[in-house]
């Protein structure tokens, strides 16, 4: 590789920076995401062979278009790009709608946990 490879590689180097902070915001964040999805499908499905399957599902449904939705546009879009104009609109992009996704799955998965932990799915009869 001569002078006009090295100078080809560092042209970019700016925009490849950005791209490497933005890989590594975003790799935090799905692994935040992996760690309490783990505990919701845990909770969850615990919750369920235990005969408690209508606590979850009433928790998913509202959650997620209540909390999760509204979270992601609101994190995601620009000012004017996003579908309504009642939510405010950060423009996170990418970043914006992984942050919406691990608050819903922190919020959804403690829940459940907590909900496990109760012990109240014990006097459910199947």
């Amino acid at each position: 590789m001569g002078m006009r490879g090295r100078a080809h590689r560092h042209a970019g180097g700016d925009r490849h920076r950005h791209l490497h902070a933005l890989a590594a915001q975003l790799l935090w964040l799905a692994a935040a995401y992996q760690l309490f999805d783990g505990l919701n499908l845990g909770a969850v499905c615990c919750l369920r062979g235990a005969g408690d399957a209508t606590v979850p599902a009433a928790l998913v449904l509202p959650m997620s278009w209540f909390i999760f939705v509204p979270l992601a546009h609101s994190l995601t879009f620009s000012p004017g790009e996003g579908w309504v104009n009642f939510l405010p609109q950060l423009g996170w992009g990418a970043t914006g709608g992984w942050l919406a996704v691990v608050i819903y799955i922190v919020l959804l998965g403690t829940t459940l946990f907590l909900r496990w932990r109760s012990g109240r799915w014990q006097t459910i009869r199947i």
